[in-house]
């Protein structure tokens, strides 16, 4: 069996739970079947479980059980199992300095025609606007020489 360690840590876990003779604790001729019980229960939580990356959490997990006041079920070890360990992180990509190089190039040369075309953009709003201001000032004028009642 591929997960002989893992039959092995559930069977340990259950001999140190059983010594205490919890209430709820099966009886000593039923040991065996309860760990082929637990291990079934830790297959349908349909983790791959690998020695190396969770070993040292099953033993924890069933030893943070031993604080318990009855006898646990295996959804409460669950409970106690700690999340495995984050991969390490990658490292920074390896970029070719004259890739990177090139890449610089092209981002400065983005960058000036964005500033370029928001400085456009700008502009031909700031025309825009001189333009409305104009007419308004125009309105403004000729509503001021036109006298009510009469002409200018």
């Amino acid at each position: 069996m591929a997960d002989d360690w893992l039959l092995d840590k559930i069977s340990i876990g259950l001999e140190k739970l059983f010594l205490l003779r919890l209430p709820g604790t099966p009886p000593s001729d039923a040991i065996e079947g309860t760990a082929l019980a637990w291990r079934t229960a830790f297959g349908k939580r349909r983790i791959a479980w690998d020695e190396e990356l969770d070993m040292e959490r099953v033993v924890r997990a069933f030893d943070d059980l031993l604080l318990c006041r009855e006898w646990p079920s295996p959804a409460v070890f669950f409970d106690h199992l700690e999340s495995r360990p984050s991969p390490p992180a990658l490292p920074p990509p390896r970029i070719d300095p004259a890739k990177r190089e090139a890449i610089s190039k092209e981002f400065r040369a983005l960058s000036r025609k964005m500033r370029m075309d928001h400085a456009a953009e700008r502009a031909a709003d700031l025309a825009q606007k001189s333009q409305a201001l104009a007419e308004l000032q125009s309105r403004l004028v000729t509503d001021r020489d036109v006298q009510p009642g009469g002409s200018s």
